[in-house]
């Protein structure tokens, strides 16, 4: 594992020490997203996926720890049936 003195956490998350041998050091993506679903916020994103929001867009970015960013128009992502909304997490895994 990497500890917090040789990584840093970027989009939006924190690197969090959780033991004194750093061997379980991790980056925390602590964002407060909505679980509610409206269609009206509905995003798609540079990666492909469409999220319920932005803000579950810049979980997706901290977790992932690479840019991602909002498409427009909506009908630029490929619509496959199935939900590819991206559910909060904390932790990158």
């Amino acid at each position: 594992m990497i500890s917090c003195d040789q990584q840093s956490c970027s989009f939006g998350g924190m690197c969090v020490v959780l033991s004194e041998n750093h061997l379980s050091d991790i980056c925390l993506c602590d964002f407060n997203c909505s679980a509610s679903v409206d269609d009206t916020e509905a995003i798609c994103a540079s990666d492909g996926n469409i999220y319920n929001s932005t803000c579950f867009m810049d979980l997706a970015s901290c977790k992932q720890q690479k840019a991602i960013y909002q498409m427009t128009p909506i009908h630029l992502c490929h619509y496959n049936g199935s939900s590819n909304t991206v559910l909060p997490s904390l932790f990158l895994q």
